[in-house]
């Protein structure tokens, strides 16, 4: 950056235990519930 400021970036990998999920669509369906309150709360970038 030209202003001298750093950039801090950081990763995290996140494991989710739902053992009341028991088919594929099911859990893609809590990540895609999940995903955009992440977003919004910790403005995060999620694929």
């Amino acid at each position: 950056m030209d202003d001298g400021q750093a950039v801090r970036v950081a990763v995290m990998t996140l494991r989710l235990y739902a053992p009341w999920v028991h088919t594929l669509k099911e859990k893609r369906m809590v990540v895609r519930s999940l995903v955009p309150k992440l977003q919004d709360h910790f403005h995060v970038s999620a694929p």
